[in-house]
């Protein structure tokens, strides 16, 4: 038996989907109220990229071209201009892939290609150090580093997807808001991620070789190791009550790249929606039932998101009044 909040069908739309189950999360995020992360899991060729990021190259004018990160993006900065007489805002942006266990930034300058490193920060959590954050003030803004980081995400061309992606991306927007017009007081800081995994893959299936077996393998490695964290916070959310011990039983988050980075949504402090997409074929079932294996266990995860409010001095938001 599998449980999930909402089931959409081929006839839905991408529109559907994110007034039903995301919106409720971006205007929490924009309230200052919490985290929020977006993740979009299942099997490679089922629709996942474009749920995220909509008709590549097609027209960003029609909703049902549009994916959930571009209709995120228009309905944070709709919500902030509602709010902006009495709150100030400050948004920052920031898009990274995971290709073969190294994190590359997609906003970086073409000269800049190296590899960058996680390190944990006893007041920011988990941070890549050296991403490139850029502030952004209108849609239009996020479109274009969008549109440039797209580009120079790793694709590759396997026996079930001509267009397959080779890379687990993140895009994250930053929201840093006033809570009054004081020059000084505390601020709070809420955090949005929209996550396109690449997609589990067979060698059989894929008939994949040389680079794109390889490829291949990190993927599976990877969300492997999604899946155990998942299975074991499913566990732990389900028995803790029961069980103190269990409450406390190390979850592998440092197996991969890709569980470390989202360790701060996982491990409870963001609201989280999974979007699990599955094929209609029956050549996939058995990717279709795992799929809804690992959706089913993360539904039973326990969230709290947290309000994270800290000094105005300690942020970016007044050296941008400043400036």
């Amino acid at each position: 038996n599998y449980t999930f909040d909402r089931v959409y069908g081929p006839n839905d739309t991408t529109e559907s989907l994110y007034t039903t189950s995301i919106g409720g999360i971006v205007k929490s995020v924009v309230d200052g109220l919490g985290h929020g992360c977006v993740l979009a899991y299942g099997q490679t060729n089922s629709g996942k990229t474009y749920t995220m990021t909509g008709m590549r190259g097609g027209s960003s004018a029609g909703c049902e071209e549009e994916g959930v990160i571009r209709m995120a993006v228009q309905d944070i900065f709709r919500r902030v201009q509602m709010c902006k007489q009495q709150r100030e805002y400050l948004l920052r942006v920031s898009y990274l892939e995971i290709y073969n266990e190294q994190i590359y930034d997609l906003l970086a300058l073409p000269s800049v290609e190296s590899p960058l490193r996680i390190f944990e920060s006893r007041t920011e959590g988990v941070v890549v150090r050296g991403l490139r954050e850029e502030i952004v003030t209108c849609p239009e803004d996020v479109f274009a580093l969008l549109d440039d980081g797209d580009m120079k995400r790793k694709v590759g061309s396997t026996g079930m997807n001509r267009t397959s992606s080779r890379s687990h991306s993140v895009f994250r927007l930053v929201i840093t808001q006033s809570l009054g017009t004081a020059v000084k007081g505390p601020v709070r800081i809420s955090s949005l991620s929209l996550v396109d995994l690449a997609g589990s893959e067979s060698v059989k299936a894929t008939g994949s070789t040389g680079v794109r077996q390889k490829e291949g393998q990190y993927i599976n490695k990877s969300l492997l190791t999604l899946g155990h964290v998942v299975h074991k916070l499913s566990e732990m959310s389900s028995r803790a009550d029961k069980d103190s011990f269990l409450a406390k039983e190390h979850i592998p988050y440092r197996d991969s790249k890709l569980t470390r980075l989202l360790q701060p949504s996982l491990g409870g402090n963001a609201r989280v929606c999974i979007v699990a997409n599955i094929s209609p074929a029956l050549a996939n079932l058995e990717e279709s039932h795992n799929t809804l294996k690992f959706a089913t266990r993360a539904k039973r995860i326990q969230q709290h998101a947290r309000i994270t409010e800290v000094a105005d001095e300690k942020t970016l938001l007044r050296s941008y009044r400043e400036e």
